[in-house]
């Protein structure tokens, strides 16, 4: 009988393992591989997080959030972690007991958070996922700005995108932009480049 230890690297991930060499028939062989395949894919696997919303490095204009996340197997519940303005999540708060993938949440403006998610399954209490960032920026009403143009908000087009007729700007005194012609801007939602932004799109023509 002799014993030996393997490490491999799955993404983010390391595993380490042992193998204890056994005179043992094939087919006991066969049935411990499998069980041994089981195990580190269930290894593999319970720890698969994938934070939907807010995307990484997105900003937000409004203090109204909703968090979103995928569905790990087994789950019972998940808890959800934010916290401003401090990536180590020492002053976060935590939303436990969550029964779906999804919370919205009103926070403080002019913020940089952080978020993260966990699930509760059968097996207990898993580990954290890796961190987003977002920010919420939205600019005093007496910071004397002027214009504000925002692609996402107050923009009249047809549902899903396409020509504009009028784009109201977001300032204290807010102008609203028109166009009659024929030949409008475009608008382009949730454009990758951009993180999910929309964008309004000028062909320069007359």
């Amino acid at each position: 009988m002799r014993q030996t230890v393997h490490k491999f690297a799955v993404g983010r991930f390391e595993f380490a393992f042992n193998i204890l060499y056994l005179r043992i028939s094939l087919r006991m062989r066969k049935t411990l591989l499998l069980a041994f395949v089981l195990g580190l894919t269930a290894t593999l696997f319970a720890q698969e997080y994938r934070l939907v919303w807010p995307k990484n490095n997105y900003v937000f204009s409004t203090d109204t959030v909703n968090f979103k996340w995928s569905v790990v197997d087994d789950a019972v519940s998940y808890d959800l972690q934010f916290s401003a303005d401090d990536p180590s999540f020492n002053s976060a708060i935590t939303r436990t007991g969550i029964l779906g993938t999804a919370k919205q949440e009103i926070l403080l403006l002019s913020k940089a958070y952080y978020w993260r998610v966990r699930a509760i399954t059968s097996q207990g209490t898993q580990d954290w996922s890796y961190a987003f960032r977002f920010d919420i920026f939205e600019p005093p009403q007496n910071s004397g700005l002027m214009l504000w143009f925002e692609a996402s908000r107050n923009v009249t087009a047809p549902p899903g995108g396409g020509p504009v007729s009028q784009w109201v700007d977001r300032s204290p005194t807010p102008i609203t932009a028109t166009q009659a012609g024929a030949n409008k801007p475009t608008l382009v939602e949730n454009v990758n480049e951009l993180i999910g932004k929309s964008v309004l799109r000028f062909s320069g023509g007359p």
